[in-house]
């Protein structure tokens, strides 16, 4: 394979998301409302990473199916906050934004330049938006005066999950001058480090799962 470490990696990440997936499913019925996107968006993660390790592209950066992923992805936790932040941020608002994030990542997809990252800028153009809806979110919270015990809160450590998880391709964006040296050592750093978030992100699903259940007992 050409980046070993990497698909090493990606079949660790996919295994992981075995257990909160297999637990959102299966706890469906007693999920809040916003938490009963997560397992349609844990399935979408697991059958994408299916996917790359079956037709295992040489170039990552220009896999096709990770466009169609983004789109996916963005409209799934779009879903996701629209249940959070009902009543708090008009659903026009949202769907505009999603509307104009479909015409930048179809655009994008035709006119990608020819680098490791092509989908840098859609990718980082989604982060910008699911920050700012964490931050709504967080808002709401600190507006409505629900900061006693809010680790308890089933949405704030999902949040956590999704606001790390979103802030990655910033992060590589920062570090990009410094990864044409990385790779000198390190095959492929980008799509590790990718990796390496998906498991955080599933660190703190898994998390709010936990304490969705627990709200239950």
């Amino acid at each position: 394979m050409p980046y070993p470490a990497a698909t090493i990696l990606l079949c660790i990440t996919m295994a992981a998301v075995v257990l909160p997936l297999s637990t959102a499913w299966r706890w469906y019925t007693r999920l809040s409302a916003p938490l009963r996107i997560l397992p349609w968006l844990l399935s979408l993660m697991l059958l994408f990473g299916i996917c790359r390790v079956i037709l295992n592209p040489p170039d990552c950066g220009n896999f096709p199916l990770l466009h169609v992923y983004t789109l996916l992805e963005a409209g799934l936790v779009l879903l996701y906050f629209r249940r959070v932040l009902s009543g708090f941020v008009p659903d026009i608002v949202l769907w505009v934004s999603f509307l104009l994030f479909n015409v930048l990542t179809l655009v994008h997809a035709v006119y990608q330049p020819h680098n490791d990252r092509p989908d840098m800028l859609p990718r980082c153009v989604e982060s910008i938006g699911i920050i700012l809806l964490c931050a709504a979110s967080y808002y709401r919270i600190l507006k409505q005066l629900r900061i006693k015990k809010i680790y308890r809160d089933p949405v704030f450590l999902v949040n956590i999950g999704l606001l790390l998880y979103f802030s990655e391709p910033l992060f590589q964006l920062i570090i990009h001058p410094y990864m044409a040296a990385l790779r000198i050592r390190i095959s492929n750093p980008e799509w590790i480090l990718h990796n390496l978030y998906f498991l955080i992100l599933y660190l703190f699903v898994f998390a709010g799962l936990l304490q969705n259940r627990r709200a239950f007992s």
